[in-house]
């Protein structure tokens, strides 16, 4: 199969499996850790988290995570800048 055609298949699986993710979900903490998983499978990381920012408290909130403890959602947290994408972020703007 040709690259272009073997391109848009993964992406109709891809479509389908964030399709899947709303329709599996039955609140936003359970559509966040569906989509953590999903990330980690596609990437093979043994780790991947999401934070959302708060811009009441100006923090990033851990809302889900595979590969660090669940216990710490929503107790850990970090400023904007801080942490490994905090840390990328300002190597790239320098």
């Amino acid at each position: 199969m040709p690259k272009k055609d073997t391109d848009q298949l993964n992406l109709l699986f891809d479509i389908s499996e964030l399709a899947d993710l709303v329709i599996d979900s039955q609140d936003l903490e359970s559509f966040l850790q569906l989509a953590v998983d999903l990330v980690a499978d596609h990437f093979k990381a043994q780790v991947c988290s999401i934070y959302l920012y708060n811009e009441m408290t100006d923090r990033l909130v851990l809302k889900a995570t595979r590969g660090l403890n669940a216990d710490a959602v929503d107790k850990i947290w970090m400023y904007p800048g801080e942490g490994l994408v905090g840390q990328s972020f300002i190597n790239q703007t320098v």
